[in-house]
């Protein structure tokens, strides 16, 4: 009798500690912070400076040289050193997809003179340069 009360209350203690555990294990409802899931990728340009003071010199906007450049603000300058991003929007993964980069290059102080003997104001020489 007595080995069968042992068996009973040995049994007992491992149907409590198998409670217990299941307790512990309880599944917990998760919810997604709100800064979780996709960033924000508006399509269009992304220009890493400020437009440039109308007397200095930069790279216009309206320069047709890029199709790109056609998606940026009309009549602004940009300085030189300038680059501006453009988002194409998504790719199947759900990352943004950079459509193209331009730059404004040149700007460099002072003058140079031509072949044919014209002096050349560098400062006015700035110019994009796009990819694709």
């Amino acid at each position: 009798m007595r080995a069968v009360t042992r068996l009973l209350a040995a049994t007992a203690a491992i149907v409590s500690a198998i409670a217990m555990v299941g307790q512990a294990c309880k599944p917990v409802e998760v919810i997604e912070p709100p800064d979780a899931g996709l960033k924000e990728c508006k399509p269009g340009p992304v220009p890493f400076c400020a437009p440039a003071a109308p007397n200095d010199p930069g790279c216009s906007s309206d320069d047709p040289s890029s199709k790109l450049l056609a998606e940026l603000p009309r009549a602004t300058k940009y300085p030189p050193g300038c680059a501006i991003n453009f988002v194409g929007g998504r790719d199947t993964g759900g990352d943004c997809v950079l459509a193209g980069i331009c730059r404004c290059v040149g700007g460099d102080a002072g003058t140079a003179v031509a072949a044919d003997g014209a002096v050349i104001d560098l400062s006015s020489a700035v110019r994009w340069t796009c990819y694709p």
